[in-house]
């Protein structure tokens, strides 16, 4: 499928761009009750929802969740990924999320191109943005940085030589992933939002409407709304997460081209890709990806989705509040 390309007004501002998800009202049934769980996860607040005729799909859920965030966290001490950067020998046997999310990487350079590596994390360290204390390094400390990030995803069952882990591009999309197939695999399950700000699943057994609705990057508020189906909806901004220093502003999604955080003509990028043929770490990867890669490349990765996905969309906002969308997403507001 070509993709198609519309411009909406110039005076849509947008900062940051977390995809907000909301259920189109309905009645649950008898048989049915909703249960949520909210908490801090992923360095963010992450909300929960589920329809079922019982807690146990939430209890699921939060299980999952909480499991990914401690194997994430590149600095969490009790991380697997904090352990496995500081010298203990990874294995996909031990750490099978840890292997999947390194084939999803590798699948997804092949399909889009490099841009996005899982092994960053020399340099994500040492901008430390994620942390309370935040550094501009010299030169001299970025070069040494660079020469242990791989920018190809060269993963073949174990971590490259001199390499350090770095799984944010695509933690909380493959959290998404995995929550999908635990809804999937439970019969009682009716219905299932997942928001993580940035990332979010949603999900109907029957097949209902949504309503999502991407923040204003740079005024804050919602930008715009688009009505979907079951979907992962992922959005890559640098409007939350940054630092200043001596007036410039630096934002945590890192270019592994220059060292340095992206500097980029789009304030937010926004992919939604349908349950059935995607997958929320290829939305989490490929919202980063376009927002390094500006707008002159988001129609080079939209014409690639036209090409994998019956379904998708793809939103840009750029730096002067103009909006650009690409496939069936249909914005109404």
């Amino acid at each position: 499928m070509s993709s198609t390309k519309k411009i909406l007004s110039a005076v849509i501002s947008l900062t940051a761009a977390a995809a907000v998800i909301t259920a189109v009202r309905y009645a649950v049934s008898d048989k049915n009750a909703e249960y949520t769980f909210s908490g801090f996860y992923f360095d963010t607040a992450v909300t929960c929802k589920t329809v079922s005729s019982d807690g146990s799909l939430s209890e699921s859920c939060k299980s999952i969740v909480s499991e990914l965030d401690k194997i994430a966290s590149a600095y969490d001490e009790n991380s697997a990924v904090y352990k496995i950067d500081h010298g203990e020998k990874f294995s996909p046997e031990k750490y099978p999320d840890i292997g999947n999310m390194l084939n999803g990487y590798k699948s997804f350079e092949e399909k889009f191109g490099e841009g996005i590596t899982p092994f960053c994390g020399s340099l994500t360290l040492l901008w430390n943005i994620s942390s309370d204390a935040p550094y501009v390094p010299t030169e001299t400390e970025i070069s040494a940085a660079l020469e242990n990030v791989n920018s190809s995803v060269d993963y073949d069952g174990a971590i490259p030589e001199g390499s350090l882990l770095d799984l944010g591009a695509g933690a909380k999309g493959y959290a998404c992933d995995r929550l999908l197939e635990a809804a999937l695999s439970d019969e009682k399950a009716d219905e299932i939002i997942f928001s993580t700000g940035s990332s979010s699943l949603m999900w109907s057994r029957e097949s209902r409407d949504f309503t999502a609705a991407v923040v204003d990057p740079i005024n804050g508020g919602t930008a715009l709304e688009f009505p979907c189906g079951s979907s992962f909806i992922s959005t890559a901004g640098g409007y939350e997460r940054y630092f200043e220093d001596n007036g410039r502003k630096y934002t945590h999604i890192m270019d592994i081209r220059t060292g340095y955080p992206a500097e980029t003509d789009i304030a937010s990028a926004t992919v939604i890709l349908p349950c059935e043929s995607g997958s929320g770490l290829v939305s989490d990867l490929l919202s980063t990806l376009i927002y390094i890669g500006g707008t002159e490349n988001a129609e080079h990765y939209a014409e690639i989705c036209g090409e994998s996905f019956e379904d998708y969309g793809i939103i840009t906002i750029d730096n002067s509040g103009n909006v650009t969308s690409y496939g069936s997403v249909d914005i109404v507001k």
